[in-house]
């Protein structure tokens, strides 16, 4: 079984960013994302043969352009 994923960004055309592949046992899989600067995005999840997902998980950070780095 296999999970393919893609993303869109602004209402764009979706890209595939990955897959994801399971055998028999259930487990764990991590898929990282650092989606372009946009205003949203979507995600397509595609499934090929006997996939179930239970949860998905979403850890964001944000920064400005108003931040400086002083370096001294």
């Amino acid at each position: 079984a296999e999970i393919e994923v893609q993303i869109s960004y602004d209402d764009g055309n979706f890209e595939d960013v990955g897959i994801l592949r399971g055998f028999a046992e259930v487990k764990s899989q991590s898929l990282s994302i650092v989606p372009y600067r946009c205003d949203h995005f979507k995600l397509r999840l595609k499934g090929h043969g006997e996939v179930r997902i239970y949860s998905i998980a979403l850890t964001l950070d944000t920064g400005s352009e108003e931040y400086e780095y002083n370096k001294n």
